[in-house]
């Protein structure tokens, strides 16, 4: 399980947070209190890259003004991923709020 809190990640030439699991593996993330904002990418990234599941959940963060969108997530066939937001601010963001395949995202 990766698991980020209270983490500045602003103004980057790509995603501000990015997590990736490429084997065969599951990828299970929580990123609280964190702030990305105005970078040329997504502000997070989560990327479930091979047969695993992906389970993501973003609380009490900021993730505005980017280029792309606040928050990818994306998971690859078969199955489907999960995204849980609570209380996050995805204003700004050139792209949308949120983005990505086989996620089901519940605020």
């Amino acid at each position: 399980m990766a698991s980020v809190t209270g983490v500045e990640a602003s103004r980057n030439v790509v995603s501000g947070i990015a997590v990736r699991e490429d084997a065969a593996g599951s990828l299970n993330s929580t990123i609280a209190h964190a702030t990305t904002e105005g970078n040329a990418a997504h502000g997070i990234d989560f990327d479930e890259n091979s047969t695993g599941v992906l389970v993501a959940a973003v609380l009490n963060s900021v993730s505005t003004g980017n280029t792309l969108f606040g928050i990818r997530a994306d998971h690859q066939l078969p199955g489907t991923g999960s995204l849980m937001l609570t209380q996050v601010d995805l204003a700004g963001n050139t792209g949308g709020t949120t983005t990505g395949s086989n996620v089901v995202v519940t605020q």
